[in-house]
């Protein structure tokens, strides 16, 4: 990782300006161009953290920004005259007025007398859920305000260029140091609770200007958090080629715009490494669920079942294919899910399905997963009559059996689309459907188009969305233009990251705006998470899969976006170390 910390006066960026003041010197040690994702400006536990300074530390950076400064002070005798005082950022205060919480900003503000500006930073901060290094670098890249020794007051007015639209003035309701840091990092949490009512989204691909005019172009960018959606909306432009050659310079090639490039070179300058999280520290509580093995962790799942339920289902604990359909039939159906072996019903499995006395009992796969003998064994369990079997000539038949067998024609109006080669996407995808009454479908990924079996079953749902879970390497770009061409489907998204738990937490971003508990499971291996993933979806929960060893960056950054939450962990200690169970992040 780079450490980023000289001095740095940033380019001066209004919300459409296309004025530019730069200082080309930079830090000693710069971040280059070709370290810029645009899709991931910062990340989501470090843009939320209200916490990261306190009002003392506000107050000790500006005056150090001050002191780094050529001139090393403030100079308010370029003041052009009585009308123009000139209070640098450290030194200025203003007598604040109370202003009510709301859903946005849930601490609202405490007005008070003669309040100093890092006061009133942190007091903004805390009261509206962003961290005060948002603001810190919203006044430099907007106003220059952190470093500027000669700032007039027009400056603090308009300071981080809220309510400052760019086709017109700054709406004067607005105006003022206070309502410019509230109302500014309030847009921020706006952006965040009500995501589907902004131009750019978090966790699909959206096309991204590089200028507020046209004819500049732009690029589809997979924006990947919250916070770098958020940052989108409220400046809508990426730098291009030219912007990014210098990071710290001022090159223009009439299409550059520089308000976001700024932001995250200004991270990287004053606090390091935007990009970093830490563990999943907004996890208030957390519990594990587990057994012996991968049986005895699926019977300790379905344990919030009472006695006499209609149906359960029964996968394959030892391969995955033809299991992957399971876990949202069974959310679906508030059932519950349980595993056998491919000769044998463990004994965990076989207690559980005795408590539990089913009415019916669904076994998914062929004789390949579950041999005729088990499932002969399983009639034991349910009333005379009350098995049956789904089990096609291959995983994908099955998948289609499955949900024929749960979903009647027109009842799914959102289908998921994963592949059958691979489990990840599948598993992930599963709470997320599961939660919604949706399917998920499994394709084989690699093909070139949709087969005419799919897209009948997708005709016969009568689905007018389909999400596709993983990237292009797991669902091909083929496949995706059929199913947009299958009459009825309105919409075909593609829900996918640079991995198995980045696309996990696309999925989840997609489907969870809010959540009070959130499920870990391994993503090495399918049995915790497709058990788990019932459990999940019926308690309204999200799913992600982790490494044995650790929660990656992507999980991390988007469990942070739901503040304080608490989380379940899946499996035992051999499955997932305590090294997960305290949230250790991936480095």
């Amino acid at each position: 990782m780079k450490s980023v910390r000289a001095a740095y006066s940033a380019a001066l960026v209004l919300v459409v300006s296309a004025t530019i003041v730069v200082d080309t010197s930079g830090p000693a040690e710069a971040v280059s161009g070709s370290d810029w994702d645009p899709g991931f400006i910062v990340s989501d536990q470090q843009f939320y953290d209200s916490a990261s300074m306190t009002a003392s530390q506000i107050q000790s950076f500006l005056e150090v920004q001050l002191s780094q400064t050529s001139a090393g002070r403030c100079e308010p005798e370029k003041s052009y005259g009585p009308d123009d005082p000139i209070v640098c950022l450290k030194d200025y205060r203003m007598t604040t007025t109370d202003i009510a919480p709301d859903a946005y900003c849930p601490g609202g503000y405490k007005g008070a007398a003669n309040e100093l500006a890092s006061t009133i930073i942190a007091k903004a901060a805390a009261g509206c859920g962003v961290s005060p290094k948002v603001i810190l670098i919203t006044l430099q890249k907007e106003m220059e305000l952190v470093n500027h020794t000669w700032p007039s007051d027009w400056r603090y007015q308009k300071a981080t260029g809220y309510a400052c639209p760019d086709t017109g003035p700054c709406n004067p309701a607005y105006a003022g140091f206070q309502k410019q840091i509230y109302y500014g990092v309030r847009q921020f949490q706006i952006y965040r609770v009500k995501p589907t009512s902004y131009n750019h989204l978090a966790g699909v691909v959206n096309y991204v200007r590089y200028h507020p005019s046209s004819s500049c172009g732009g690029t589809n960018v997979l924006i990947r958090n919250q916070a770098t959606a958020g940052l989108y909306n409220y400046t809508p432009y990426q730098p291009n080629a030219v912007a990014l050659s210098n990071v710290y310079g001022g090159q223009n090639d009439g299409c550059s715009s520089y308000g976001n490039r700024n932001f995250w070179s200004l991270w990287w300058t004053w606090f390091g490494n935007p990009h970093a999280t830490g563990a999943l520290t907004n996890v208030t509580t957390s519990e594990r669920i587990s057994g012996a093995n991968r049986y005895a962790t699926a019977a300790a799942l379905t344990k919030t079942f009472a006695p006499g339920a209609a149906v359960v289902y029964v996968a394959s604990g030892q391969d995955y294919p033809d299991a992957l359909a399971v876990a949202p039939i069974a959310a679906s159906a508030n059932a519950p899910l349980v595993l056998v072996r491919h000769d044998a019903i463990p004994p965990e499995t076989a207690a559980e399905l005795k408590r539990l006395a089913p009415t019916r009992i669904v076994v998914l796969g062929g004789t390949g997963a579950v041999n005729t003998a088990t499932y002969k064994a399983l009639t034991a369990y349910a009333e005379p009559g009350g098995i049956t079997r789904l089990g096609g000539l291959d995983r994908y038949e099955t998948a289609r059996l499955a949900v024929r067998d749960h979903w009647d024609a027109g009842s799914a109006s959102v289908v998921y689309i994963a592949s059958g080669r691979d489990f990840p996407d599948a598993l992930s995808a599963a709470a997320a459907a599961g939660t919604q009454g949706a399917p998920v479908i499994s394709v084989d990924g690699t093909a070139t188009s949709v087969d005419a079996d799919t897209t009948a079953l997708i005709t016969e749902l009568g689905a007018t969305t389909i999400v596709i879970a993983g990237g292009t390497g797991a669902v091909s770009k083929g496949i995706q233009t059929a199913l947009a061409a299958i009459p009825g489907v309105t919409e075909v998204r593609r829900l996918g990251g640079s991995d198995r738990y980045a696309t996990s937490a696309a999925i989840n971003t997609d489907a969870f705006p809010t959540a009070s508990r959130v499920y870990l499971a391994y993503g090495g291996d399918y049995p915790d998470a497709l058990t788990g993933a019932v459990r999940a979806s019926i308690g309204g929960s999200p799913l992600y899969i982790v490494r044995g060893d650790c929660v990656p960056a992507s999980i991390a950054d988007d469990v942070a976006r739901f503040g304080p939450v608490e989380a379940t962990l899946l499996g035992g200690t051999g499955v997932l170390p305590m090294s997960v169970s305290t949230a250790a992040l991936c480095r």
